[in-house]
């Protein structure tokens, strides 16, 4: 699946044990599979992105 200019958004929230729940409809976007791996890099102060 290709998602292109299409503008998703979710919210997640980190757990007690500093863990973020991807939401299904972003897993899903993103064909998100377990093992995959991901960087986050800070672009700005309360903003950040994530690459595969």
């Amino acid at each position: 699946m290709t998602v292109r200019n299409q503008q998703q958004s979710a919210v997640a929230k980190v757990t007690s044990k500093n863990q973020i729940t991807v939401p299904k409809s972003v897993r899903e976007a993103l064909q998100i599979r377990k093992q995959d791996k991901f960087k986050f890099s800070i672009k700005e102060e309360n903003c950040w992105e994530t690459c595969r």
